[in-house]
């Protein structure tokens, strides 16, 4: 069968089909179309590949870069009966590493606190809400997700990076997955190392993790519980981190497996336990 495809847009990426017969690989090399023309390109798949009743999407290389309509927005899949025997198509635009990102599916970012206290310490700490596009004109419950090192997370021109999780979650909201609350806890600058190893003196002397765990999960966890609209149970509650946050977050899942069923590591830093044997954990996927 022929698929035969048109596309407006300059790009020189290459074009791939992907679909029911090729496990929806976006980048599947035997799937990739030759170009016939400055703006045309087509490829013949074998009959015996193809089932019936065919649906299919053109990438270049991968979701993050699948084929988009004249307004910017996501595109049903592409239907055909084998029985046709050639399909032709047109493409308006393409994503670019997900872009464009569209406004009106941004989370809602709120500061919870510009001093809340963390009574198992003593000090204070910068925690942020970022809630579904939907929030307020809805009236679901929401899994939570619980972060830290905030400063990194969604502000441009942080100075260790920026994770970008503003532009993932209107992603996910618009492929209708983005119903999850993230709440985003600030590290404690001089004192981030200390909070966020759990209990090695020899790296940090005073090591605070166990309190900051207990900060999170028994002091910031019920005050989002009673504020917001959440999940409460721990198959709704995540906790997660990069670095030394992803070490404390680990440590968190193991001292309170009642609480998080789901673990966002990213990057631990386990040189600070190069002998710890961590016991084994059956990771979920996603919310």
């Amino acid at each position: 069968m022929k698929f035969t495809l048109n596309t407006a847009e300059e790009d020189n990426r290459p074009i791939f089909i992907t679909g029911n017969f090729n496990k929806w690989n976006p980048k599947d090399y035997d799937f990739q179309l030759k170009i016939l023309d400055e703006n045309t390109y087509s490829i013949d798949i074998e009959d015996q590949l193809l089932g019936d009743d065919i649906e299919y999407k053109f990438t270049k290389g991968g979701w993050e870069n699948v084929e988009l309509d004249q307004y910017g927005n996501i595109t049903p899949n592409r239907k055909v009966k084998k029985k046709s025997a050639a399909a032709n198509d047109f493409v308006e635009k393409w994503r670019f590493n997900w872009g464009p990102f569209k406004d009106e599916f941004f989370p809602i970012v709120e500061v919870i606190s510009e001093e809340f206290y963390i009574p198992q310490l003593d000090r204070y700490r910068k925690v942020w809400a970022l809630l579904p596009y939907d929030y307020y004109i809805s009236d679901k419950k929401y899994p939570v997700l619980y972060l830290q090192d905030a400063q990194n997370l969604f502000n441009e021109g942080s100075a260790y990076g920026n994770w970008e999780i503003d532009k993932k979650l209107s992603i996910l909201a618009e492929y209708g997955r983005g119903d999850v609350i993230v709440i985003a806890v600030e590290h404690g600058s001089e004192d981030r190392i200390k909070e966020y190893i759990f209990d090695n003196d020899n790296v940090a002397n005073g090591s605070e993790g166990k309190k900051y765990i207990r900060f999170v999960t028994d002091t910031l966890k019920p005050f989002i519980d009673e504020h917001y609209r959440t999940k409460k149970d721990r198959e709704n509650t995540g906790i997660g981190g990069s670095s030394l946050g992803a070490l404390i977050s680990l440590y968190s899942g193991f001292l309170y497996p009642e609480v998080y069923s789901k673990l966002l590591i990213f990057s631990p830093s386990l040189w600070i336990e190069p002998n710890n044997n961590f016991p084994m954990m059956s990771f979920r996927s996603s919310f």
